[in-house]
């Protein structure tokens, strides 16, 4: 599988191929190396559309050179590998997809046209933001990094936003805090933390927010019975050193830590309680006995009462 970098270079050069094949889960990187093949690509549903469109319309190895982006196809399996770059010819086609599983047999012998769009690392960020702004901490690069979730072009539009603060200006944590929302993801995390530190106020104010975000409840129960799992485990053999309860747990010693510092807030018998409520809850919810926001509510009601 040919790297991004050769990818770089190649389009550096001017040279394109006929058949991109891109995946990945840095969307905005993608989207702009789209726009490098060709500025004013044309969008189609399908390969096999284009196919009998093209073929109907003689329009396939015209004098003029097209572009075309077709998301998520899967009718494009139905044609050989080789079969598929003839076709297409002297145009170019570019496929776009979510996710690939490369033990597909199509995507094996389509492995010298996949291109990997990955997000960059936490470090990598740390530089890039370091670079633009050499005056910043690098632990505070690392919060915003993390608050745009690892997203270059998030990280581009909140640092421009920090460069244009006054000159007189000093970034901080509070100053960040201010400026960037974390993603939805870590304030899911807050909201459950809160919940096993018994913390209504908190619940209830990043509860609303996510909601008011339109972040499902379903998502959040499910995370809310593992932390709570996470925590009857840990509690229930708390004077184990931490190898041995990862021993014993599976989990970490970072998760075990974390989890140390919320033992006791409730019993081991509120826990068991708990964690078969949240379980039944989930269930009610999925099969469409109780509303999705109302069971989660009673679920909130009943663990921080």
């Amino acid at each position: 599988m040919p790297t991004f970098q050769q990818l770089k270079k190649q389009l550096d050069e001017g040279k394109k191929q006929n058949l991109y094949v891109f995946t990945g889960n840095e969307r905005e990187v993608l989207r702009q190396y789209i726009k490098r093949i060709d500025p004013k690509p044309i969008e189609v549903g399908s390969f096999k559309q284009l196919a009998v469109k093209l073929q109907s319309s003689g329009l396939f190895n015209k004098g003029e050179h097209e572009t075309y982006v077709i998301y998520d196809d899967k009718t494009v399996f139905d044609w050989e590998v080789k079969q598929l770059v003839k076709r297409i010819g002297k145009d170019t086609v570019i496929l776009v997809y979510s996710k690939i599983d490369k033990r597909v047999n199509w995507f094996k012998k389509a492995k010298g046209y996949i291109y990997e769009f990955t997000k960059f690392t936490e470090q990598q960020l740390v530089t890039y933001i370091g670079k633009k702004m050499p005056t910043m901490d690098y632990r505070l690069a690392a919060v915003v990094a993390r608050y745009c979730n690892n997203e270059i072009s998030r990280v581009d539009l909140e640092v421009d936003k920090l460069l244009h603060l006054p000159f007189n200006c000093d970034i901080d944590l509070d100053i960040i805090n201010d400026l960037i929302t974390p993603p939805l993801e870590d304030r899911i995390f807050e909201m459950i933390d809160a919940v096993a530190k018994k913390q209504p106020l908190q619940v209830y104010e990043v509860y609303e927010e996510l909601i008011e975000m339109k972040e499902s409840p379903i998502k959040m129960i499910s995370l809310l019975y593992t932390k709570f799992k996470h925590l009857f485990l840990v509690q229930s053999m708390y004077q184990l050193p931490s190898n041995e309860l990862a021993s014993k747990t599976g989990l970490n010693t970072f998760q075990i830590n974390q989890v140390r510092e919320m033992v006791g807030v409730f019993t081991l018998e509120e826990l068991i309680k708990f964690l078969r409520y949240i379980q039944k809850t989930e269930v009610n919810m999925k099969t469409g006995k109780v509303g999705i926001e109302l069971g989660m509510q009673h679920l909130l009601l009943n663990i921080l009462k």
